[in-house]
């Protein structure tokens, strides 16, 4: 006969033990903390003491606090080395039952039936011990095997039921705890196993008698099912129930059946509740572990990115991210590993079809069970919208180019980018020439357009790394890293024939269209280094450019190259 543990379902094979007997058990206030038999949990290889209920405090005469702190080693009267084998004996679960000297705090010593089988708490092997004092009935031998049966598996009768099945008679024996959890009548304590199995719902019977039939013929190591029963009100309860034979006749066939069951009602109404939160959600809910791997996604993920959801549970989260976001996924996984959560992580993701979608995480870590539970958000039109503001806040309203803020913002990041790399890059100042003239002959609405197809007329002629920004009314600047000041004077002439090649309508009824021309003022770096510098370089060449006529650019400090063009049949 095994142990009082695997009875319990709760072996270290048994990859449901730890959600069955989650860490603390023992003083959350449970049954098994008020239990009449001392029951410690034990680590495997230290001996140390991690949890012991009340009746083991009582026993052993020490305080909660003290005996927690305690090793095995302290109240064992074996030599160490044969303690420590039996340890991991029942670790391994080479044996589970043993006899030996205990020492309580008075310094007596009592004879201990200690039964003690390995458990999962969270990523935790214990030991769990049931320790009985048999001091007094250890000549009796034989005599307490029929009782052994029954305190292998003592159950409380707040939260377990115990029941015993003659399988000859068909007589099925309950404790009180068992009548008390169905709420049946004081006197429900003997009946036939038909009276049992009338009472399980129609539709969950044939997968019990599936089940105990099973173990029966020898083909499981237990009996175990859940299943809906109809309490002594006939309303519906789940219970959780288990059992084993521990009785065959001389042919093998099974004469006992003990087992115990509890009641999750509550947990199952949890769970189908979470279940049907976790389907509805327009959320993306998850649960990873802290290697980012996906264990379960709700539908919001397909609705969003497309992924199914068996496709999402066979990535990772490293997987679908931006590579520009992968340090700050990593960082996040390893601050919920240390057990801090995350709010507002704003990451890429892949989408199925290749496109990318922004998602806001908030993330709580479970470390015992290592997981990840997280709530998820798609952003992306938020993020859009924050890029077309930041756009429209750093452009001039009019053109379309850079506003004096943004455009002096770049200049500063420049210079400072050229004196810390030595590098060159120039700035051209240009300014609309008699523009007074333009507003004055033809109105403001076509001096507004000229303004914006001046810089439409810009923009295509300079790299991407080039900035065009209105500085003010007519006045314009061009920001050329990395191009020294002939290069500069080069890209200014273009500008400047661009622009006076261009045509304003002027929608005067007589299809006349409008020519100007801009003066443009070149400065570089070196030997400038400094924003002011540069800019007061810039904008004397410009002064120079319209003292000396007019459309034409003008290098400073000096005139290096000075171009004109005839000037403007419109505006002379």
């Amino acid at each position: 006969m095994r142990g009082l543990m695997e009875l319990y379902g709760l072996s270290a094979a048994d990859p449901e033990c730890a959600a069955r007997l989650p860490s603390g058990v023992l003083l959350d206030g449970g049954s098994l903390s008020h239990h009449p038999a001392p029951m410690l949990f034990i680590e495997p290889e230290s001996g140390g003491i991690v949890e012991a209920n009340r009746a083991a405090c009582a026993f052993y005469g020490h305080p909660f606090e003290r005996l927690c702190t305690m090793f095995i080693d302290d109240i064992n009267m074996l030599q160490r080395d044969e303690i420590l084998a039996r340890r991991r004996a029942a670790a391994t679960g080479l044996a589970n039952r043993f006899s030996m000297p205990h020492r309580l705090a008075t310094g007596e010593v009592r004879e201990m039936l200690v039964h003690s089988h390995p458990v999962m708490v969270g990523e935790r092997q214990l030991l769990f011990s049931v320790v009985h004092d048999v001091t007094e009935c250890s000549r009796m031998g034989e005599a307490l095997r029929s009782r052994e049966e029954r305190l292998e598996l003592v159950a409380s009768s707040a939260t377990l039921g115990l029941w015993d099945w003659d399988v000859r008679t068909g007589r099925l024996s309950v404790n009180p705890g068992w009548v008390a959890l169905l709420g049946f009548p004081a006197g429900w304590t003997q009946r036939g196993i038909d009276d049992w199995m009338e009472r399980i719902h129609h539709a969950d019977r044939n997968r019990v008698l599936t089940a105990l039939n099973a173990h029966l013929e020898g083909r499981t190591d237990r009996y175990e099912a859940e299943y809906r029963i109809h309490d002594g009100g006939d309303a519906l309860r789940w219970v959780h129930d288990q059992g084993r034979v521990v009785r065959r006749d001389a042919v093998g066939v099974p004469a006992r059946v003990i087992g115990l069951f509890m009641d999750v009602t509550a947990r199952r109404y949890a769970e189908e509740s979470r279940a049907r939160l976790f389907e509805l959600s327009l959320d993306m809910l998850c649960i990873l572990d802290f290697e980012g791997r996906f264990h379960e996604v709700n539908p919001a993920w397909n609705s969003t990115l497309g992924w199914t959801v068996s496709e999402m549970l066979k990535t990772s989260l490293g997987g679908l991210t931006h590579e520009a976001d992968a340090t700050a996924v990593a960082q996040a996984l390893d601050q919920l590993a240390a057990g801090e959560r995350v709010r507002g992580l704003e990451v890429r993701l892949r989408c199925s079809d290749g496109t990318w979608r922004w998602l806001s995480w908030s993330a709580r870590p479970e470390v015992e069970q290592r997981r990840i539970y997280a709530v998820v958000r798609d952003v992306t039109h938020q993020k859009r919208q924050e890029v077309e503001l930041r756009r429209m806040a750093s452009m001039d309203a009019l053109t379309g180019v850079s506003n004096r803020a943004t455009f002096m913002e770049t200049l500063a990041d420049m210079m400072q980018r050229c004196c810390h790399d030595r590098a060159v890059a120039s700035v051209l100042v240009m300014d609309v020439d008699n523009f007074k003239l333009v507003n004055d002959t033809w109105g403001h609405a076509v001096g507004d357009e000229v303004l914006r197809r001046l810089g439409r007329a810009m923009v295509p002629l300079l790299r991407t790394v080039d900035t065009v920004g209105r500085l003010g009314g007519e006045e314009f600047g061009v920001l050329l890293p990395g191009v020294g000041p002939e290069a500069a004077c080069c890209v200014a002439e273009r500008l400047r024939a661009a622009i006076a090649a261009m045509e304003v309508p002027c929608d005067d009824g007589r299809g006349e269209a409008l020519r100007v021309t801009v003066s443009v003022g070149v400065a570089s770096c070196p030997p400038y280094h400094s924003v002011t510098e540069v800019l007061r370089a810039a904008d004397k060449a410009l002064y120079r450019a319209k003292a000396s006529g007019r459309d034409r650019v003008v290098c400073g400090p000096v005139a290096l190259l000075e171009m004109s063009c005839p000037e403007s049949p419109t505006i002379p």
